[in-house]
């Protein structure tokens, strides 16, 4: 879990950075589980000037979970691995948040069977478009996109306008 993670980095007695944690002053988190066969989101985290949220999305048959993180700054929001089958749930999730960074490992053409995995460049745009997001950050790229990342970029802008910056991971 992410407070047993925390605790190994920053735990007060046997954290192996436990002087950052003086430097922080950031509480290690209790435990929230993020229930991934809801359609609803969870409150991970919110100690008066940052919510962290989390959705259950669907890569293929694994579980996997988005995150959204609100505060008076601004709002981003990442995908994590996930494919189409939540694409409603997920939009409304990420509604109106300045920075989308979504994973980018799909080329338009692939194999089918990979859309069992991952979203393809067009669903993307759609997602980002919708969404109203302010800047889409791509990540997470694998031989499909790296292969034809013109192409692939080329798909997300048919729906979405909006500035787009490639990262790597």
């Amino acid at each position: 879990s992410i407070a047993e993670y925390m605790d190994i980095m920053l735990g007060p007695e046997v954290g192996a950075y436990r002087y950052m944690l003086c430097r922080t002053g950031y509480p290690v988190p209790a435990s929230v589980t993020v229930d991934v066969r809801s359609k609803e989101r969870t409150l991970v985290l919110d100690d008066g000037a940052v919510e962290v949220w989390g959705l259950g999305v669907e890569h293929a048959n694994t579980p996997a979970v988005a995150y959204r993180v609100d505060t008076a700054f601004g709002s981003l929001a990442f995908s994590g691995d996930q494919n189409q089958a939540r694409k409603e749930e997920f939009t409304e999730f990420v509604s109106d948040v300045d920075i989308l960074v979504m994973h980018f490992p799909n080329d338009e053409m692939e194999d089918p069977g990979h859309a069992f995995w991952h979203n393809n460049p067009s669903t993307i745009g759609e997602i980002a478009r919708d969404a109203r997001v302010g800047k889409l950050v791509l990540s997470h790229f694998m031989e499909y996109t790296l292969n034809n990342m013109r192409a692939s970029v080329a798909e997300v802008r048919k729906s979405f306008a909006g500035p787009i910056e490639l990262a790597t991971d």
